[in-house]
């Protein structure tokens, strides 16, 4: 039922909305349960256009274009690509909007070029000298791994509040690939598509007592 659910969702998201008779007349061919048609109701709240011709709630979305990727030309009609990947992209370059992802703490730019003491001085680290454990050195004599596997640059954390999706990992992945940085993602938990209509359903329902 929850990839007939996904399928009509697709249908009035790709359509721009459907008429209201010919919505009744799939959810009753499908024999969608009312918790079913709610998730599929609630798609207003995110800014879907249900009815033809209608206005759907105002959300904020970003304007910007797509940028044209070359390496997703095979996958255009078949794979979606998450915001996400563009995030990372943009942050492995050194060009993520501050505007949009502000600092939690002073810009590496401006504290990199200040002189004096602050910018010479280095933290010290307790693993150097003879304070580093024995354990650190069990794979001296090991054969050392693949060049192409060691990460360069800063490594690249992201947390996703309320969810990430296969998707998104997968983006992390990639990018992790395509330019040698670490990218370590993480979240509350990982949502899958039936945890998507699940959660759609209940959307602007009461919370449930505790």
């Amino acid at each position: 039922m929850t990839d007939k659910i996904r399928l009509l969702m697709i249908f009035i998201i790709s359509q721009e909305g459907i008429k209201d008779q010919d919505r009744k007349r799939l959810v009753d061919l499908a024999k969608m349960s009312f918790k079913d048609q709610k998730s599929i109701e609630n798609l207003f709240y995110l800014g879907v256009a249900l009815n033809k011709g209608a206005k759907a709630k105002k959300v904020k979305k970003d304007v910007k274009k797509k940028k044209k990727r070359g390496d997703d030309v095979p996958f255009t009609l078949s794979r979606y690509v998450p915001n996400l990947k563009e995030i990372l992209e943009a942050q492995a370059q050194n060009q993520l909007d501050a505007s949009e992802f502000p600092y939690v703490r002073d810009d590496p730019s401006i504290t990199s070029g200040r002189s004096g003491s602050v910018s010479a001085s280095k933290p010290t680290s307790l693993r150097e000298g003879s304070k580093q454990p024995r354990w650190a050195d069990k794979d001296k004599g090991k054969k050392k791994e693949d060049p192409k596997n060691n990460f360069q640059g800063a490594r690249i954390i992201v947390f996703i509040a309320g969810g990430m999706t296969y998707s998104e990992m997968r983006s992390a992945y990639e990018i992790s690939q395509a330019t040698q940085r670490q990218v370590i993602i993480g979240s509350t938990h990982i949502l899958t598509p039936a945890d998507f209509v699940e959660q759609l359903a209940s959307l602007k329902s009461p919370a449930a007592s505790v």
